[in-house]
């Protein structure tokens, strides 16, 4: 007797369980439902004023950037300008140095020679050497 209470309360138990779960199952389905058909809710004044500060503050940040961005092109350009203006003036100045030394020594640049001055080296021929000659003969002889 005692077991087959103990049998019939595990199944009532079980029975209730699963209409329990179904419930809630019905229960999650119907709030899934309500909030897909629901419009969406509309900003109050303080959310979209704090939405239309961060936006402006996005792009006060990003013209900040570009700001600082061309200032330091701009004196990268200047520096670049002044170092190409002295090394002009340096190689004006050198060029002008070496000009009056050659007037001056009466040398002409090598590099202005003609072409048909230069002339070709031909590796010599490589003679036999009279040892690999000897060994060699040394060698027929035996046989």
């Amino acid at each position: 007797m005692a077991d087959e209470q103990s049998t019939a309360t595990s199944s009532n138990a079980l029975r209730i369980n699963f209409i329990l779960n179904e419930n809630k199952a019905k229960q999650k389905k119907e709030i899934e439902d309500r909030r897909k058909h629901k419009p969406p809710k509309s900003l109050d004044e303080d959310e979209a004023q704090f939405l239309d500060g961060w936006e402006s503050y996005k792009k006060e940040k990003e013209r900040r950037l570009a700001d600082e961005e061309a200032l330091e092109l701009r004196r990268f350009r200047a520096a670049v300008a002044s170092q190409c203006v002295a090394s002009k003036e340096t190689l004006i100045s050198h060029d002008v140095d070496d000009h009056q030394q050659r007037v001056i020594i009466g040398k002409k640049n090598p590099a202005s020679r003609p072409l048909s001055l230069i002339m070709k080296v031909m590796p010599l021929a490589k003679k036999p050497k009279k040892e690999v000659q000897s060994v060699q003969q040394n060698r027929l002889q035996i046989r």
